[in-house]
Formats: C-alpha cells, sequence, structure tokens
C-alpha cells in the first residue's frame, strides 16, 4: 500500500513537471523582412536582452519549437529589410502558435493565452486607428489656437481612455499571465488608485511576477510624491560637478517643473521643441522654472544633448542611469517624467502636457 502511494505521489510529482511541445509560425508580409535574415525569440531580463532561440527567415517564414514548462513572455525581434530594428511580444506556451507580422500589426491566433493577449491589442489598435483618423482630420483643417487647444483636450481623453481600457482587461482577467504583462508593461500611466485596485485584485503568484513586486514597492513612493503632498528634496552633480539641490531652486519661481529624462530616450528629446518654447515664454518672470534630472550613464551623452537640444535650464545628474538617486526618490519607473511643484514646495501635478502646465503658470488651472 505505500509502496503504491509512493509510486501514485511520484507520478504525479513527474507529470506536475513535465514539458510540453510548442509550435510557433512565424510569417512577414511580403518585403519586409529579407530572406536569410536571423530572428531571434528573446526575453528581457533587468533591462538586458537575453537570446533563447534563433531562427533564419526564408520565403517571408521562420519558425521556432521546443518544450515548455510553463507558459512564459518573449520577443521575436528582427531587423526589417529598411534596416529597422523591431520585435512583437509573444506567449511561449504548449500549443501551435501563428503570428503573422507586417507594418503596423501583429497577429497571433491558435493558442488560448495568445488569444487573450490578442484581444487586448486588438482594442488597443481599435482606439489608435480611431486617433490616426481624427489626426488626419486634423491636420486638414486651418490650425488656430482653438482647433489647437480641442485637440489636446480630445488626446487627453483618448489617453484616458485608453487606460481605463486597459485597466478593466487586466481587472477582468486578473491572474492570467496575459493580465500580468499587460499590467507590468502598460502601468506608467495609471493613478495610484487604479493600481491599488488591480494590485488588491491578485494572487500570491501575481504579486510574484516579474516587475509587480517593483510596482508595489514604487507605488508607496508615489504615495510620498503624490499631487497635494509637499515635494521631497534632492541633490545631484550639476554639469559641473558641484552638488545642485532642488531646494535651491523650489521657491524662486512660482513653479518649478522637474523634468526626468536622458539622452537615449527619445520621446524625451521630441519633448524638447515644446519646452524649450515655453521656458523661453516665461524667462525673467520669475513664474517657472525647469530642474533637469537625467538618467544618463555618460557625462558626455548627457552633456552633449544639452547642447544640441539647447536647454538652457539647471541640469543635474548622479550618471548612474536607472538607479539615479533622485529618480528613485520619485518613484520613476519610464521617462519622460515631470512633477510640477508650486511656490510653496506643495506638488500640483505629474506627467502634465504643455498646456496644462502652462494654465498654473497663467493661473487658469483648474
Amino acid at each position: 500500500m505505500k509502496k503504491s502511494l509512493f509510486l501514485l505521489l511520484a507520478v504525479l510529482s513527474l507529470a506536475a513537471c513535465t514539458n510540453h511541445s510548442y509550435k510557433i509560425n512565424g510569417n512577414f508580409a511580403d518585403g519586409l523582412v529579407a530572406d536569410s535574415t536571423v530572428v531571434y525569440m528573446q526575453q528581457r531580463v533587468v533591462r538586458e536582452w537575453v537570446v533563447l532561440d534563433s531562427a533564419i527567415v526564408s520565403e517571408g517564414h521562420f519558425s521556432f519549437d521546443g518544450q515548455v514548462a510553463e507558459p512564459f513572455f518573449a520577443y521575436v525581434t528582427y531587423t526589417t529589410a529598411e534596416g529597422q530594428k523591431r520585435f512583437a511580444d509573444i506567449i511561449v506556451e504548449p500549443g501551435n502558435l501563428e503570428i503573422s507580422i507586417d507594418a503596423k500589426q501583429i497577429q497571433r491566433t491558435g493558442a488560448p493565452q495568445n488569444d487573450l493577449l490578442q484581444s487586448f491589442y486588438d482594442k488597443e489598435d481599435a482606439l489608435f486607428a480611431t486617433y490616426e483618423a481624427k489626426y488626419e482630420e486634423q491636420q486638414s483643417q486651418p490650425q488656430t489656437p482653438e482647433r489647437q487647444d480641442a485637440w489636446e483636450i480630445y488626446v487627453d481623453s483618448l489617453q484616458n481612455a485608453a487606460i481605463a481600457q486597459t485597466v478593466d482587461f487586466v481587472l477582468a482577467n486578473a491572474n492570467t499571465l496575459p493580465a500580468n504583462i499587460i499590467f507590468t508593461t502598460r502601468y506608467y500611466n495609471m493613478s495610484i488608485e487604479q493600481k491599488d485596485a488591480i494590485i488588491a485584485a491578485l494572487d500570491e503568484n501575481s504579486r510574484a511576477y516579474d516587475r509587480i513586486p517593483l510596482i508595489i514597492e514604487t507605488l508607496e513612493i508615489e504615495r510620498r510624491t503624490a499631487i497635494g503632498q509637499s515635494y521631497t528634496d534632492i541633490a545631484l552633480p550639476d554639469t559641473t560637478g558641484q552638488e545642485l539641490a532642488l531646494s535651491s531652486v523650489v521657491g524662486t519661481a512660482d513653479y518649478v517643473l522637474v523634468d526626468f529624462w536622458a539622452s537615449w530616450c527619445g520621446p524625451c528629446r521630441a519633448s524638447f521643441s515644446e519646452l524649450t518654447a515655453l521656458y523661453s515664454k516665461y524667462t525673467g518672470t520669475n513664474k517657472f522654472e525647469i530642474f533637469g534630472v537625467s538618467l544618463d550613464n555618460k557625462a558626455d551623452d548627457w552633456k552633449g544633448a544639452i547642447a544640441s537640444e539647447g536647454l538652457s535650464w539647471k541640469h543635474v545628474s548622479d550618471l548612474k542611469g536607472w538607479e539615479c538617486a533622485g529618480a528613485q526618490t520619485y518613484g520613476v519607473n519610464a521617462i519622460p517624467c515631470t512633477v510640477l511643484i508650486n511656490k510653496e514646495g506643495t506638488i500640483v501635478g505629474r506627467n502634465l502636457g504643455i498646456q496644462e502646465i502652462e494654465q498654473f503658470i497663467t493661473g487658469a488651472a483648474k
């Protein structure tokens, strides 16, 4: 009897650890990727790419196969015929997965967890298509201040709709791998309340998934640096190597914008044309100041970007990248990230648009 019980437990244990076969068949749209191009299956581990497998493209087709014990998140990375590096995110799971990749979209079919992931992307793509159509309409019209204001209001409303749609998906599918993936890749613009609601719905396994422990930890920092809280001082070396404290700037102008950025961050640098225009508009008025905090690792890259972008405000960096002390103090996990502080030292906004910042400066903010 004891021997039979032991054998049964051994079989169950073995079954629990059994690997299952997977097959991933991928197809590129005609001309998107040249034949003989190497396609990689990779994972992102602590902000570094780790190669798991590779395949050669033949007539627009590639495939991966292997064994998997538990489904996991991965990327198919490739270089287009025009030299652009791109990726397609997938879940490696038992069974057969078909992925079709064209210049704009990725379709995943045939595997249940990927089907759920695809259902989220389909809704996200629909919102983006709405934006593109509205943008074309906007660009075809004469540009007036009123129309520009209306456009910015529309974009804000669409972004809020996208965030709400994401939160709804994660909550409706809580404790599934697709929901965990979407949460960890889309949480940046969620409110504290939205993140709290999601975390409350997670079980122990999900709370340990990937970046979720960091999100939970950062939430406590966010609460301390949320709108309505007094700012926390930070002091880092400026471009000359001298320590410069945020407290030396707060109070010198009606509003100080703490701007977290890096030379390698495309969206950061894309934002500078509007930000420099706003800064120039209020230079010498004691109404607006900027305190730039760089997440660079190399001084030459940091200082070179400041010079090439013509950023004439105050800048600091400890050149520690994502380990930047200032970024950690304010719970920064994605850039660009901004914090707006009033003359009294109270945080009045985070990640505001240029129009919203100017409304504070002019006293028009509600």
